[in-house]
């Protein structure tokens, strides 16, 4: 419809969107696992919140480089992204899959929380409780 926002994830689907969209995703470690099921529900998400915690734990730690750093600023920009979409099905995704992936322990938490943006952090919140 003329004037209605374009949803890119919902629109080519939520895997090959993560997968374009968040650098170093589609060689990680958490993408090969599920390599076979990608296109199942909730493989590419549950990667992605794998893929994001892991790269949110080095940032922590101080211990991630230039690249990762840009790799978890840039799954964040999704996340918030993917939190507006009018799509149910790509909302529930983020909130099932990629934020409670994000739920490892508390420093995690807390620095996750610091992170997201207004959309993606209300949507963690109604989830969370």
């Amino acid at each position: 419809m003329p004037g209605q926002a374009r949803d890119p994830a919902a629109d080519e689907g939520l895997p090959a969107y993560l997968l374009r969209e968040v650098p170093g995703f589609a060689e990680s470690p958490e993408v090969e696992e599920v390599a076979s099921d990608l296109d199942a529900p909730g493989a590419a998400t549950g990667a992605l919140g794998r893929y994001l915690l892991r790269l949110q734990r080095k940032a922590v730690r101080l211990e991630a480089d230039a690249a990762e750093a840009a790799a978890l600023d840039r799954g964040y920009a999704v996340l918030e992204e993917l939190a507006g979409s009018e799509d149910d099905g790509v909302r529930a995704a983020v909130r099932a899959e990629i934020l409670e992936g994000l739920r490892a322990d508390d420093v995690v938490v807390a620095a996750v929380e610091t992170r997201l943006g207004p959309r993606s952090l209300a949507l963690y919140r109604r989830w969370a409780v």
